[in-house]
């Protein structure tokens, strides 16, 4: 009985996990935040020309999941949770964007407050925190420079 009850449980976990991932019960879907194509080829051919720093970053970006909840061009992430990184962190400073992976801001338009985990500043070693950072700036200055949006 107690193993039936534990694979109920996982079963549970995992419909739960894909709805949330599918963006199920979240409210109306996100703003928009659109990349040209070209802007897109951009971004990717910044961060694969990049520094070493934001080429570990992308790694650190898929490792930890952002993607599941992020769009972004580099790595073809196509989350729906979160806001669109490549588009919206266009012309924001290394430090702010570190700063918002530590505390992660409440108050994006058209997304709900508290979905990004607000714990990766005592989760993540300062060196990732940086890395993604310098990711996240790369890409988006990449988009930027191809037509952004």
């Amino acid at each position: 009985m107690t193993r039936r009850l534990a694979m109920l449980a996982a079963v549970a976990v995992l419909v739960v996990t894909a709805l949330v991932a599918a963006g199920v019960g979240q409210g109306s879907p996100p703003p928009a935040y659109p990349v040209s194509a070209q802007a897109a080829r951009s971004e990717i051919a910044a961060v694969a020309h990049g520094s070493a720093l934001a080429r570990r970053g992308e790694q650190l970006f898929d490792t930890h999941g952002c993607g599941d909840c992020h769009t972004m061009a580099a790595g073809h992430y196509g989350g729906r949770l979160g806001p669109r990184l490549d588009a919206i962190l266009q012309g924001t400073g290394v430090s702010q964007i570190e700063a918002d992976i530590i505390h992660p801001p409440h108050n994006i338009p058209g997304f709900e407050a508290g979905l990004m985990p607000e714990n990766f500043g005592s989760r993540l070693p300062h060196a990732d925190i940086e890395a993604l950072a310098a990711f996240l700036q790369t890409a988006a200055r990449g988009a930027a420079s191809g037509g952004g949006h």
